[in-house]
Order: C-alpha cells, then structure tokens, then sequence
C-alpha cells in the first residue's frame, strides 16, 4: 500500500512545503495543486483495481526463489510422465514424486512445497487413477493419492482413508504426522457409517487402526491414540500402550474424558486409567479412580494389593479423607484410617499458624452495629446467633470462652435455641472423642428438654468424620431414639444421621426403620428418620429404605405431607440415589403415585433427579430443569382454570408473552410493597402450601447440583443465573443467590461476590437472606476480607430487622469457620472426587434456606450444623516415614489445565514457595521444592507421606529444573498460603 501511493504523497508534500514561504499563493493556486494530487491518487488507484488477479500471480511467481522453480518444473515433468507413458517411467515417476513428497513432509509446519505445487494436478492424477493403471504402480500411485488427499481432498469425501485402503500398506508414520492425524480422524468418521459397505470395511480398518495407534503413542500423542481407540470402541486396548514414561498422560487424559461421555462408557473409560495404574503399581492413584467408581470392593482390593508399608498408609489418609472405613490388622493403619489423631493434626496445625486461641462472636462481628443490632434483636435472638458463630468459629478447637469451662452461657438461651447452644459444645469438639464426650455427658442428665436434645444432638457431631473402635455415638444415642421427649428423639436421630454418614451400617437401619414404617409417627420424626437414613446410605441405591420413605408419603394426609419439614423425606430418599444417575427411574416411577401431580409430588420427584444426576454435567437435565424455571405462576393457573371451564385453548405466543410480561411487572411490584410487611405476606402467600412454587426454586438449586464441579457447565450456569434474576418467578430469584453460592462453596470468586452483594439489598426479604447465606457459603473458611466487609455493612443495613441480622451473623460464623482452617468445598484430588457424605450436609441447609421462615428462623436452626459433615481441613501437612510432622519447602500456586500436552509442562503458575504446612485454596497445587523427600502420591492435599531419597540419588537443588511431584489440591485460591491474623 505504502510503495503504491508514494508518488501521490510526495505530490502533496511539495505542495504544503511551498505554501508557508509564499503568503500570497492564492486559494485557485492551492485547489490546482490538491486537483493534482487527486488525480495522481485515482491513476495510482485503477492501475491497482485493474491488475485484478493478474498481478496477484505475478507476485508469487516472483515470489518464488529459483529453487521452488526447479522444485515445481520438475514436479511438473513427473506428472506428466505419469499422465503420457507407462511401465517403467511411470514406476520411476511415482518413485520420484514419492521421495519429494516424503522429504517434504518430515516436518510439516506449513503446507509441504510438493503438496501446493500439484495442487492443480490433484483432480487429474484421481482421474487417471480411476481410468486404471497397471497392477504394479496402483499400490504405490494410491499411497500418493492419499497424502495428497489430506490437503486436498473435499470434506466428506474421505479421499486419504478410500486411497490408503488401496495402497502398499507401509507404515502410516513414514508419511509424517500431519498425515497420521488425518487418517485417524478419517477411520472414525467411516467407523460411524452404518451402511453394508462400510460394514465390510471394519476388519481393513481395525487392521489399520492397529498401525496408526502405536505411532501416536510413541510420538507424545497419546491424547490422539487415546481419541481413535475410544472412537472404534477399542477403549481396553489403550492400556496395552502404557508404560513409565507415558501412563501419566494418558490417564490424566482419559479421566478427563470419563466426565463428557455417558453412561455406562464413563465408568468403562475410568476402569482402563484404573487397570493402567495397578499394572504400574501406582496404588494412590488407582485408589482414587476406585473411590470415583465408588466401589468399596474395587477400593479392597488395591489397598491388599499393596505391599509398601509407607505407600499404605498413604492410602489410610486418602480412606479417611473420604470417610470409607476399612478394617485391618495394623492398629496404627486403623489410627489413620479412622482419623483417630486427627484432632491433635488440627490443633498442631492451629498453634504453628497462631490461630489456635479462642474466638469471641464480637471478634468476627467487628461492626459498629453491634449496639444497634443488640438493642434490635432481643437478646435471646442474639445469643442464639452468638452461639452458632461460636461453634463455626472455633469448630475442631476444643475449646471457647463461650460454652466450655462450665459457663453458663447455655442458661442465656431460651426454649429450642437451648437446644442449639448446647449443640454447639459438638462443633467445638470436633473429632476428639476422647475429650468431647465427657464434656456433653453432664448435659445428658440435664431435666430441661432442650439442653438434653442438645447434648444428644452434640454427641453425633462430635463423631462425625472419625470412627471409635467403642463406637461410643452407637451406644449413647441409640438409648434416646425411642425418647419420651420428642425433641430428644429428632435430635437422637439427626445425630446418627451425622455420626454416621456414608458409613451403611445395617445396624442402625435395624433401629430407625421401624419408625420409618411406622404410619402413626408423626411427620417430623418421619421426615428426620427419612433425612438420617439417607445420610447413612447416601449414593447407596438402598431399595428397602426406599420403599419405606415412598410408602410413608402415599399413606400419609395431605395436612403432613405439605408441612414444610416433609422436604427433608424427600432428601432423604434424594440422597439414597446421589450421582447414580438412571438407577433413580425406578423411584421416579413410583413417586408419581404421591399426591397425584401435586405441588409437593413434583417437588419429590425433582429433589430424586437433581440429586441423582449431582455433579454428573447431564446437558439434557440441565436444560428440562431451565424450562421448570420458565414456567410462570400467571399462565399456569390462567391454563388449569381455562381446561377446568372448557374455555378455548391456550392463548398464542403473543399473548402469552405479554401475559408473562404482566406476571413479571406484577412479582416486581409485589416484591417493592413487601419491603413494608414482607413477613406477613410471607406467610399470606405459604397458607395454601408451602411447595406451591417450591419445586421451580428446586429446580434452579438442580441447576448448579448438576452443573457441579464440571468447569464449562458451571460458566454457563453462572450466565443462565442472570437471566433467571432478570425475568423469574419470585420462587426462581429466591433459589438464584443459593445456586451460585452451590457453585462456588469456599470459592469467593470476585464476579459471584459482587452478584450477590448486589441481591443482598434485594426488596423481598427472603431473596435478601438467600444472598446473605450464599456470600457465607462462597467464603466459607476462607476470611475474604471484601465478603466480611460486605457483611459487616449489611449488619448495619437491617440492624433493625432481627431475622435477617440473624442470617447475617450466621454468614460471618461461616466466613471465619475454623479461622481459615476448614474448608466446606466437597471436591478433592483436582476436582475428581467428590465427597457423597459431605455434599448431603450442604444440602440439608439448602433445602431448608428454600423456606427460611419455617426452618432455619423458626425452631429448626440447628439443621445449620449439618454443615459439620461438609468440613475439611484444608491445610498440606508432610510427614517422615515414623509418622511424624517433617517441615519441607513447597511451592503453592494456581493450577494450570496440562491434559493432552505433550512432555513435562508446569502444573502450576504464580507459585509462592512455603515450608509445610501450608494452606490451599480451591484452584490451586502445590509441589514439593526439593529434592530431599519423595511424596507417596502425586497428588499432594492433606496429609501427604514422604520418604527420604538416597543421598546418591539426590541432585540438584531445590530451585532446580528436577521434576517435583505434580500436587492437586481443592484449596481454595486466594492471595496467602497461610491465614491472615
């Protein structure tokens, strides 16, 4: 362009040079000079629109340097042999044209000279094919056809597959890369085809197939071998091609597959990765694909299998972890295996952070509203606040300045917030049996109910996440499910629930089932019993609970069955199918049978398929439960009303569209009059049933248990969110803020917070405190310093508004729990294990913030301590090979996605280096940074086992380039590896 209009430019150079030294130019002057120019810039511009294509091949003929002249001369001369003579020419031309194209292709950055320089011969060398040439060159003349079919061939016409077919049948890597991958890609486009002939095809395919696959794996393209086996249904021969130096890659590559294919193919991908590791006697890692298949006797047989002693207990931290329980003869595996010491990790790990002193309520409050909200809130109100902040703070710590050391805090509280505080002793406790117990005996003989039902409810929190040999919750709480006092039954209940969940034991099924079955229970007790058995056997397929909890719902009257606690009968029965998948069609069949297309027998059924595709990515269950969403309450009982009268049909779409618009502007100013009074109309609204819209609030919060820990679903969630804000129902926007906070627990991503900062000024209260609890749940451990700030200024916000101060304080206890030591995120392993038991207590709170009125602010507030199966220690503790607590340097940084790149990329980026312990938050990883110790898991979280290297093997130093092993951690990712004061 430059070099084109350079004559022009000078021309009116010259002409601005001569006007400053000659004032007297005249306008005409200056006009005469532009005209030149201008007429300069049109010649200059036609002689360039009238070299069209012309010129663009004059350039590339002078483009080409002398010896792509020669190279295109004489490829030239080679098909025109081809074309003109016959016998031993011919051969000696395709001998020729396959030596260039060869030399060609050995690196294919670009496309090959050989291949653009017969471009134009491509149509007539097939057609010369086809017209038949001698029975000696055709092999040879096909291969060539099919190298030049990769660049050339159109789409569809599968031209380098069909020539290859006919070819010499040399190896398919002689021909480069490029090549290799566009056959592949080929084979499994013409694998798919169901004609007869492309059925007669299979066995030259497979033949083929068994060429390709080795050279990809050979070649660090085991992403790609891995594509074209799974595509021919070849899944199993993949670990055929695994060895030391490549099984990494390739299992890391087919877990990641296991979460975009269906059942069963899922399971089949994931059980290759798992033959791979045992072959290789990588046992931490087979554990953890047995512990995603969830088969307890797979998990077994691997812990058997392994003869390392150091390596097995590795294992036992991995069970433990994920609360599967395994009995051996090795006292001290059984320690580990049971998280018998894992009290003294924590309050080890809490003392080397300096956090391990007690915490006040009014140290996490930190607002000048606390006078206010005091005056506000009544003080029993605020003491039961207190007390659940209390117990998130300082869970796991053992001690408090609040109900420890035989205060009488407890005796502050009224009527069921007794029962809470008492409770809260539990949290405090956490996993120390030893020291726990006696301290909630005393209150078992309390004469006050509450305090009883407390301490009883205490008893099962202390033992969650950890197993006694005396099995002392088993014991003591059995004693109270059969109590007098039905408070200390529901809390007996709930406490085995607690105490035992994810654990199948056939004994307290044994003790609750009669109560389940029992028609004269009340529904409370029904709907508790129901909830723990779910607990217990939660992911399990357990058919006899099943038919109970059905059976119970079909006999009961509607008065009980449409109270608001009966939603925890459905999530039992949810639970007993979590990530099961199509194993839930069976119950769906006979929930229909459950109030006959009623509000409460959709909200059921729903709660069964949401739980039952949880964190699976289902796009079809996703986009059924987005067109619940869309439903608006306006048209439907417009259409119900219509069918009941024998009115005309449904209105068209025009009208229904004008009709949602009216519905939406009607919520809109509905939600800005209940500013005023949005307790009373609350309750207006719920005197016809509380699951009336519920099941569209349900299908939202199904929306992100589906899309979980699946990163792209969960991105689109997040966008779907914003218009279900916009244009929802009022039951959608209440679901919304606790959908994104199931999205992203113990991750306060920027963009979520701020969306939910907004909706915590929301004018329907309860879409208010459903945010409140969200921005608790997506700081949950972590002490965000902007969530806490938000928080402290909504305190301030409705300081005069007691149930809602409540929620916020409730969302601070969650923000601070265990003082940065706790995290409530249920994925592990770099997302791929989930924990069944602990996303089951995450849920009971959700399900019961759907109706906040009648649970959590009403006399159902302990439900929050569910959260208790939820909480990990999210710290990285080393130890030596004794079992003892090793200081090592480590780097933590922010994950980085290495699946399907070749060699031995960084798993992380940004790192800090640290000494152990260390931190980790949601998105990051951490590797060791020396070479000192070897870990006994390439994934380090937890508690990790290392053994020393041998001096003479060590080399190098710790900033060397010496590959570290690769750490995957669900921490959770924020600015510190260690918490702030």
């Amino acid at each position: 362009f430059g070099v084109a209009y350079f004559p022009a430019v000078d021309a009116l150079v010259a002409m601005v040079e001569k006007t400053p030294n000659s004032q007297t130019n005249t306008d005409a002057d200056g006009d005469a000079a532009m005209s030149d120019a201008t007429k300069q810039l049109d010649t200059v511009d036609k002689s360039k629109k009238g070299s069209g294509a012309k010129g663009k091949k004059q350039e590339e003929v002078q483009e080409m340097s002398d010896e792509d002249k020669a190279l295109k001369e004489r490829l030239d001369e080679l098909v025109a042999t081809l074309t003109e003579t016959k016998d031993k020419l011919r051969e000696a031309a395709l001998e020729q044209l396959k030596t260039e194209i060869r030399s060609a292709t050995a690196s294919m950055t670009s496309v090959p000279k050989p291949l653009k320089f017969l471009r134009p011969h491509y149509e007539n060398l097939k057609a010369l094919f086809s017209a038949g040439i001698e029975a000696e060159n055709r092999a040879l003349f096909a291969d060539i056809l099919s190298v030049l079919g990769t660049t050339m061939g159109k789409e569809g016409s599968l031209d380098c597959l069909r020539y290859r077919l006919e070819g010499t049948g040399s190896g398919a890597g002689w021909w480069g890369h490029s090549y290799v991958r566009t056959l592949s890609m080929e084979v499994g486009i013409a694998f798919q085809r169901t004609d007869e002939d492309a059925k007669a095809l299979q066995p030259k395919l497979m033949a083929l197939v068994d060429d390709i696959a080795p050279y990809h794996f050979a070649h660090n393209a085991e992403h790609e071998g891995c594509d074209l086996l799974m595509e021919v249904d070849r899944t199993k021969d993949i670990a055929g091609y695994a060895d030391e130096s490549n099984y990494s890659r390739i299992c890391l590559y087919l877990v990641s597959c296991a979460q975009y294919v269906p059942e069963p193919e899922d399971s089949e991908i994931l059980r290759v990765a798992l033959a791979i590791y045992r072959s290789l006697k990588k046992f931490p890692d087979a554990l953890r694909i047995a512990l995603r298949l969830g088969s307890r006797a797979l998990v077994l047989e691997i812990f058997e299998e392994c003869d390392d002693p150091l390596v097995k207990k590795q294992l036992g931290f991995m069970l433990g972890r994920q609360h599967m329980y395994l009995d051996t003869p090795d006292d001290d595996l059984n320690e580990i295996i049971y998280n018998t010491r894992l009290s003294e990790h924590f309050a080890s790990v809490a003392r080397e952070l300096d956090v391990y002193e007690a915490k006040n309520p009014e140290d996490v409050y930190k607002d000048d509203a606390s006078s206010v909200a005091r005056r506000s809130m009544n003080s029993a109100r605020a003491n039961l606040a207190a007390s659940i902040v209390n117990a998130f703070v300082n869970a796991g710590y053992g001690h408090d300045k609040m109900v420890t050391n035989e205060s009488t805090f407890i005796f502050k509280n009224k009527d069921h917030a007794m029962l809470t505080a008492t409770a809260s002793l539990g949290m405090v406790m956490l996993w120390d049996v030893d020291g726990g117990l006696p301290a909630l005996d005393k209150h078992l003989y309390s004469s006050d109910t509450n305090i009883k039902a407390g301490a009883v409810l205490g008893i099962g929190m202390l033992n969650s996440g950890v197993f006694n040999d005396c099995d002392p919750a088993f014991a003591l709480l059995s004693e109270y499910v059969n109590d007098d006092a039905a408070t200390v039954r529901r809390s007996a209940i709930l406490g085995l629930g607690l105490a035992y969940a994810g654990s199948e034991r056939e004994d307290i099924l044994e003790l609750l089932m009669p109560i389940l079955a029992d028609g004269e229970t009340p529904v409370d007790l029904f709907s508790f019993c129901a909830l723990a058995l779910g607990m217990i056997f939660t992911g399990t397929c357990h058919s006899g609970v099943a038919e109970a909890i059905i059976g119970g719902l079909i006999e009961r009257p509607e008065s009980e069955v449409n109270d608001t606690i009966a939603r925890f009968a459905s999530l039992g029965l949810g639970l007993l199918f979590l990530s099961r998948q199509e194993e839930c069609d069976a119950t769906l069949e006979a929930l229909s049978a459950v109030g006959e297309g009623s509000s409460m027998s959709k909200y059921c059924a729903l709660t069964v398929e949401t739980c039952a595709y949880a964190a699976t990515g289902n796009v079809l269950k996703v986009q059924k439960l987005l067109h619940i969403c869309g439903e608006h309450e306006d048209e439907n009982s417009e259409e119900s009303a219509g069918n009941e009268e024998g009115e005309a049909p449904p209105a068209t779409n025009a009208q229904n569209s004008a009709t949602s618009s009216a519905a939406n502007g009607a919520s809109g100013s509905g939600a800005n009059a209940s500013s005023s009074n949005s307790e009373s109309g609350a309750q207006s609204k719920e005197q016809k049933s509380v699951y009336e819209r519920a099941y569209q609030s349900l299908a939202v919060l199904g929306v992100s248990l589906v899309a979980m820990g699946e990163e792209l679903g969960s991105e689109m969630s997040l966008r779907t969110f914003d218009h279900l804000m916009q244009y929802g129902d009022d039951a959608v926007k209440r679901a919304v803020p606790l959908s994104l906070a199931l999205l992203n627990i113990s991750s306060p991503a920027y963009a979520v917070a701020d969306t939910l900062g907004k909706i915590t000024h929301d004018a329907d209260l309860d879409v208010a405190r459903s945010a409140i609890l969200g921005l608790g749940l997506i700081g949950a451990g972590t002490n965000n310093a902007r969530i806490a700030g938000m928080l402290r200024q909504l305190a301030t916000f409705y300081s005069r508004e007691a149930n809602t101060l409540f929620v916020v304080r409730t969302a601070q206890g969650l923000l601070y729990a265990g003082k940065s030591l706790l995290s409530m995120s249920q994925f592990s392993s770099d997302g791929l294990l989930m924990s069944r038991s602990g996303l089951a207590g995450l849920l009971v709170v959700l399900h019961a913030a759907l109706d906040m009125p009648g649970t959590i602010l009403a006399d159902h507030h302990y439900l929050l301590f569910s959260l208790v199966l939820s909480m990990n220690p999210r710290f990285l503790v080393t130890l030596d090979e004794e079992g003892k607590t090793v200081n090592v340097p480590l780097r933590v940084g922010q994950a980085v996605d290495v699946v399907g790149q070749a060699g031995r990329p960084k798993t992380i980026t940004g790192f800090q280096t640290h000494d152990s312990p260390v931190l980790l938050k949601v998105g990051e990883r951490a590797e060791l940074a020396t070479d000192e110790y070897e870990a006994q898991t390439s994934v380090l979280e937890g508690f990790v086992v290392l053994r020393k290297v041998a001096n003479d093997a060590t080399s190098g130093g710790a900033d060397g380039d010496a590959p570290a092993a690769a750490a995957k951690t669900d921490g959770a990712g924020g600015d510190e590896a260690k918490p702030s004061a």
